[in-house]
């Protein structure tokens, strides 16, 4: 790997470093960017588990009300059966034949005080799920304003950063300009490499802080003397001395 490039290290390490810190500033944008989408599906997503509650509170008390006409309808029937058997008994001119009409009658009048005491508890059941969906109702309709509301700060957001991220990209225009072409891409390839984006490293205790390698005593003499780019033969970062451009 190549460690040394034989040109003058002078102002250009110090266009770099700004370069450098103009793109940690941009890839930190670029970050909350890329999150804020995310972030808009996620709340957008407790939306739906409002939706989904009040959809199956909808859902039951629709059954109970269809419930609670299916047993309207039997009473009625079962009423209209015992007038046509009570209308039948003036005609019947047996005992068995009346007993057996009684015995019918009181049958269905039993069926029908079973499905009453089935009609009061789906009553009850349909005003607690009427309230249940109007206390979903509400809760719906203030988290749409909460997502609204966060959303349309969300995408304020997004048009700041973005205005940032232009401004940054003119702010590193000039550095750029300024810098030797050659020595640039190599800082623009090993950006791309590295993890932490970070092209330059610091040499402090003798050691490259991209990536902790103990330097010999020759590279740090030159990375002291600064007189050429010294290249960490570790990482391939450019190594520099903080107190030479502070």
């Amino acid at each position: 790997m190549e460690t040394e490039a034989q040109v003058k290290q002078g102002p250009d390490i110090q266009k770099l470093l700004a370069i450098q810190r103009i793109d940690r500033e941009i890839a930190e944008i670029r970050r909350k960017q890329d999150e804020i989408p995310g972030e808009i599906t996620r709340i957008s997503s407790l939306l739906k588990t409002h939706e989904d509650q009040l959809h199956a509170v909808e859902k039951e008390l629709m059954q109970a009300k269809k419930s609670q006409h299916e047993s309207e309808v039997e009473i009625k029937q079962k009423e209209e059966q015992i007038n046509k058997y009570q209308v039948q008994l003036h005609s019947i001119r047996t005992n068995r034949e009346y007993e057996a009409l009684l015995h019918e009658i009181k049958g269905l009048r039993a069926d029908i005080s079973n499905i009453e005491d089935l009609g009061l508890e789906q009553l009850a059941r349909i005003e607690e799920l009427e309230e249940q969906r109007m206390t979903a109702t509400g809760s719906l309709n203030q988290e749409k304003a909460t997502v609204a509301q966060k959303t349309s700060e969300l995408e304020a957001q997004l048009i700041e950063l973005k205005a940032k991220l232009e401004e940054k990209e003119k702010e590193k225009e000039p550095f750029s300009g300024q810098v030797d072409s050659v020595l640039l891409q190599r800082y623009r390839v090993l950006t791309e490499n590295k993890r932490d984006s970070a092209a330059l490293a610091e040499l402090i205790n003798d050691s490259c802080t991209g990536c902790n390698q103990k330097q010999t005593a020759q590279t740090v003499n030159e990375v002291m003397l600064a007189r050429k780019f010294i290249f960490c033969p570790s990482c391939g970062r450019i190594l520099y001395c903080a107190a030479d451009y502070s």
